[in-house]
């Protein structure tokens, strides 16, 4: 008996890392997250790199400048390169990282359905040094959709700080589904999935064909109109 409990135990305990290590989400993720700062470093966001050649991508309102500083989750400090600008007020910037090979969260197939559970890590500042950065976690709950600066945005039930802007909104599976815009003490808006596709989508496009940067896509809604509708229908994007 004394013996049967013990392999019990045992099996119990391997059955749990087993479990753990079979979710692979919560490790990439916190790899493909980066601090992003201006080169003069007056100003610094988050990000998250949504391919291994180096897909970075971040807020709109966080700058868009042609060149930016980026650390990595190792510490490493690098430039990265404009290639993508969204064409709404508040949207997608895409940054091409030095050649290389980098970790990475997926790009989800599918977007995320109202009272989904889902999750982010950001840099936010640091009330004392601007420069002293944090990884930061939060969980949460999706809302519905919502219109904000012109852009298809998700509401989600997530507390996020200044400086979090830019990092991504993630799946329970790991896969990027948005990027953070703004948020309060209760609610944190996210630019969509279907606008980082893209970005997506064009800077691959720029990676394969080596185009000159910014490229401006064809790809603006005609009607904000039809959106509203969208978004009454509870469909999120």
């Amino acid at each position: 008996t004394m013996k049967y409990a013990t392999y019990t135990a045992v099996a119990a305990i391997l059955m749990t890392l087993i479990a753990l290590n079979a979710n692979p989400a919560q490790a990439h993720i916190k790899d493909a997250i980066v601090f992003t700062q201006t080169l003069d470093g007056s100003s610094g966001c988050s990000g998250v790199i949504i391919d291994k050649r180096g897909f970075l991508i971040t807020a709109k309102h966080c700058g868009g400048q042609a060149r930016i500083n980026v650390m990595l989750s190792n510490g490493r400090l690098v430039k990265a390169d404009l290639v993508y600008v969204g064409p709404n007020d508040e949207d997608v910037l895409g940054y091409m990282l030095p050649t290389g090979t980098y970790p990475f969260a997926p790009v989800a197939a599918l977007p995320p359905k109202q009272g989904e559970v889902v999750q982010s890590w950001g840099y936010p500042a640091s009330n004392e040094h601007d420069y002293v950065r944090k990884l930061m976690y939060g969980k949460g709950t999706i809302i519905g959709g919502a219109i904000y600066a012109n852009s298809r945005m998700n509401l989600v039930y997530l507390v996020t700080y200044g400086g979090w802007s830019g990092s991504g909104l993630f799946n329970m599976k790991g896969e990027v589904i948005g990027s953070l815009s703004a948020g309060n003490n209760t609610i944190s808006l996210f630019i969509s999935l279907r606008s980082i596709k893209v970005a997506y989508r064009v800077m691959d496009a720029y990676y394969k064909a080596d185009q000159e940067f910014p490229y401006f896509p064809p790809l603006v809604p005609t009607s904000y109109e039809s959106e509203s509708a969208i978004i009454e229908e509870n469909q999120l994007i």
